[in-house]
């Protein structure tokens, strides 16, 4: 089963050949601005390090947010055309619980919490227990001392670049640190699950899971 995994939610975006869990080319990318141009290339460069063609694949499948508006928009509109022109399936699966999976398969954790930056204080955040059981839906949160308080019993970890605005809390220091980008490879485990289930995306109808509204700066011109 080979996949060609998409992953526009944070500036640090990647595109990936996996098949049957073994990574063939992944490429990584740390710039979101240069997305839109460098995408399509990129795509065409990990199928040929893979040795693969579109034609060979089982299914496109992609990060669904939430993340950022401009990279997850890119990210699907670009495998809708591919899933469109070669008739594979789409595949959307949730940024916050990819991140999430990359803990649960490293060790035993009572609680992950899967963060991701968002403006000022705030992150996009998912909380799972132990066996990835989502047990707070994806919500933007704004960080303050007791925001995590009754997810904070036993071993803890948090997941995602939302880390970064975290040392400044006291409950900081009763969390670990956990796998902090979403890479693109990481998306395989929980797509193979949804293509086993037959869990596909009505291409035509097929939006990201934004959460917030772009971040639009109004013109100042008069």
């Amino acid at each position: 089963m080979v996949f060609l995994c998409l992953e526009g939610s944070t500036d640090e975006w990647s595109v990936a050949l996996v098949e049957n869990g073994k990574v063939l080319s992944e490429l990584a990318f740390d710039q979101q601005s240069s997305m839109a141009a460098q995408l399509t290339p990129a795509i065409g460069q990990a199928l040929s390090a893979a040795e693969r063609k579109i034609a060979e694949l089982n299914a496109i499948v992609i990060s669904s947010g939430p993340g950022s508006y401009t990279g997850l928009r890119i990210i699907a509109s670009t495998a809708k055309g591919l899933c469109l022109g070669s008739g594979l399936p789409l595949i959307a699966i949730p940024t916050l619980k990819s991140l999430a999976w990359q803990a649960i398969e490293s060790q035993k954790y009572d609680c992950i919490i899967s963060m991701l930056d968002a403006r000022r204080q705030d992150v996009f955040c998912c909380i799972y227990d132990g066996q990835g059981t989502e047990i707070l839906e994806p919500s933007l949160i704004t960080l303050t001392d007791e925001c995590f308080d009754p997810y904070l019993n036993g071993k803890v970890v948090v997941c995602g670049n939302g880390q970064k605005k975290i040392s400044s809390y006291k409950w900081a220091s009763k969390v670990q640190s956990g796998p902090s980008q979403c890479q693109a490879s990481t998306l395989y485990g929980q797509a193979r699950l949804s293509f086993e289930a037959k869990n596909f995306e009505n291409i035509a109808s097929f939006s990201p899971f934004y959460l917030l509204p772009p971040n639009i700066t109004q013109s100042k011109k008069v």
